[in-house]
């Protein structure tokens, strides 16, 4: 009967109630639409306008209205979607899943069908009131779908017709934080209202989008294009995410790139506000150890932080990167200076007091965690020997065995070795440098290895001298109470003693004169 609009014309003519429902609800409307009646549907919609307009809004047992069903009229969908909102139905409806015909229509990716919704129209206002209603399944707004959807053009007309950016669905998550796309988070930032960037499940949206696998790491960079670095940074003070708090430190050195270290090293110190643990910093350092290019300005003031290098320094050597790993080992003070003046020193016999001063440097290194000078230098001593073993000797090598060869040797030493390296064939060269570099450092390893040793024995040696002199002064004191207690007892002997012989005295009468 839908399909036949003369018959349909003659029942409602013959007065046939147009908003009669079924067993589940639907109006002969809804069935209209249903089956794409396009004719049908717009004599019903007509004839219900003249005679009882408000029916237009009648739901069925699901709670759904015409206007829900008019979004999967396909072809026909927007010229429906647009002839029912004409008839003043109420544009934005809830089905009992919460679903408004908008919803359904970005579900459907009926982008056409939403456009009449935002779009120009009597219904406008009313839309723009009700835009931020969300569903009951995932607690969503029309944004957020959108956003989910990579709606880009819909997005649009959704921030113009005013939805709201800083609302969360179910999961707290916000439109930006459900963004797949560079080309969404683009738009989402550049609506009249700037999006939050500290996100309902904690930390900062930055954070949880560089969690996203795959494409982290290109919707970050979305961000950065779009929004200030400043706020970037406000936004993620204080959060230990290793990923989000390397970003922020790169990008910071390529804004930064023309200011003074000090000036620099204040603005990488705004990124880790309230940040001191050294796994985390070391796990930084790592990070960006990692990047195809790197700031070694980052680097540099991690290691100043406090951050260990030896897991840094050993994927540097992998990775090839000489003037990292030369850095590296600058800051952390990673060279056999100190192996030349110990020697040195106890040329001079001075070897045991250098010892206990590296001993005490690397116990103290030891407690706070920071793994500097000698005691970095042996902890990262295995990591790197088996990367230059691994090391395939070919030409592209060479810098780098030369840098780890100064370390080695010390640079004077050194000097002499590759006076004598570079006296081979060019291709052998670098297989030379491998084996002397090797057995530089397994000759260091066993040094420090000796120092610390002589280091244990003397504070062994140390600490029997503190218990030997810890129990003579025990004897001493020991000593002297027994002579308190002697002369206690002396005095009190002494003083009965007088005290009997002055009454004698007394008590002896004088002799009588004559």
């Amino acid at each position: 009967m839908a399909n036949n609009t003369a018959q349909l014309q003659l029942l409602l003519d013959a007065g046939a109630d147009a908003t009669a429902q079924e067993n589940n609800g639907l109006t002969p409307l809804m069935i209209a639409v249903k089956i794409r009646g396009e004719d049908a549907a717009f004599r019903l919609i007509a004839h219900i306008e003249q005679n009882r307009p408000e029916a237009i809004n009648v739901a069925d047992l699901e709670g759904c209205t015409a206007l829900h069903f008019a979004v999967f009229a396909g072809s026909i969908a927007a010229t429906l979607t647009k002839r029912i909102l004409e008839a003043r139905a109420s544009p934005m409806p809830a089905n009992k899943n919460g679903h408004t015909p908008l919803m359904l229509a970005i579900k459907q990716g009926a982008a056409e069908v939403a456009d009449v919704f935002v779009g120009s129209g009597s219904w406008s206002e009313e839309v723009s009131k009700t835009l931020d209603e969300k569903d009951k399944e995932a607690g969503r707004s029309a944004l957020m779908m959108v956003a989910d959807r990579n709606l880009e053009d819909l997005a649009e007309l959704l921030l113009e017709a005013g939805a709201k950016l800083d609302e969360v669905d179910k999961d707290k998550k916000s439109p930006l934080e459900i963004a797949k796309t560079e080309g969404m988070i683009k738009i989402l930032c550049s609506g009249k209202d700037e999006p939050p960037l500290t996100s309902a499940r904690g930390g900062s949206v930055l954070k949880w989008l560089l969690e996203k696998h795959g494409h982290g790491q290109s919707l970050a960079e979305a961000l950065r294009e779009n929004v200030p670095l400043s706020r970037l940074v406000e936004a993620g003070q204080g959060s230990a995410s290793v990923p989000e708090m390397e970003i922020l430190l790169h990008w910071t050195a390529e804004e930064a790139k023309t200011l003074s270290e000090e000036d620099r090293e204040a603005r990488f110190q705004e990124v880790i506000s309230g940040v001191s643990d050294q796994d985390t910093l070391s796990d930084v350092l790592v990070c960006t150890t990692q990047r195809n290019t790197s700031y070694i300005s980052v680097a540099t003031f991690l290691l100043k932080q406090g951050a260990r290098a030896r897991d840094a320094i050993a994927l540097a050597i992998r990775r090839k990167r000489v003037a990292l790993v030369s850095q590296l080992l600058d800051v952390a003070k990673i060279t056999a200076e100190g192996r030349a003046a110990a020697e040195q020193a106890e040329g001079r016999g001075e070897g045991a007091e250098v010892a206990e001063e590296a001993a005490e440097e690397a116990e103290r290194a030891e407690a706070s965690g920071s793994g500097g000078g000698l005691e970095l230098l042996s902890a990262v001593l295995e990591k790197v020997e088996g990367e230059v073993q691994n090391m395939d000797p070919d030409l592209s090598a060479k810098e780098m065995l030369q840098v780890l060869g100064k370390v080695a040797y010390g640079a004077e030493q050194w000097a002499k070795i590759e006076g004598k390296v570079k006296g081979l064939h060019p291709v052998r060269q670098p297989a030379e440098y491998k084996k002397w570099v090797l057995q530089g450092l397994q000759d260091l390893a066993t040094w420090k290895k000796e120092q610390a040793q002589q280091a244990q024995a003397k504070k062994q040696a140390a600490q029997e001298a503190t218990t030997k002199r810890a129990r003579l002064d025990s004897d001493y004191e020991d000593m002297l109470d027994q002579c308190s207690d002697d002369e206690d007892d002396w005095s009190s002997t002494e003083t009965e003693t007088v005290t009997q012989a002055v009454s004698g005295a007394a008590a002896t009468p004088a002799p009588t004169q004559k």
